[in-house]
C-alpha cells in the first residue's frame, strides 16, 4: 500500500475518520508546518535591502546619473 492510498483510505472513510478523529487532526496540523523557513528568511532579507538607511539617503542625483 502506497502512502497516497493509505492517506486516501484514512481520510475518506467516514468510520475511520470518526474513530481516529484526534489522530487525523494531529496529522493535518503536522502537514501544515513548513519544512524549512527559507521562504520567510528570503522575505526578511529583501525587506532589509529595501528598508535601509541607504534608501533614506537617496536623492535626485542617483536617478539622473
Amino acid at each position: 500500500m502506497s502512502v497516497q492510498e493509505f492517506y486516501n483510505r484514512l481520510f475518506t472513510n467516514p468510520k475511520l475518520k470518526e474513530t481516529f478523529k484526534n489522530e487525523i487532526m494531529l496529522v493535518e496540523i503536522i502537514l501544515c508546518i513548513p519544512v524549512s523557513s527559507a521562504v520567510c528568511e528570503i522575505g526578511f532579507s529583501a525587506m532589509a535591502r529595501i528598508k535601509s538607511d541607504w534608501r533614506a539617503s537617496w536623492n535626485i542625483k542617483i536617478f539622473t546619473s
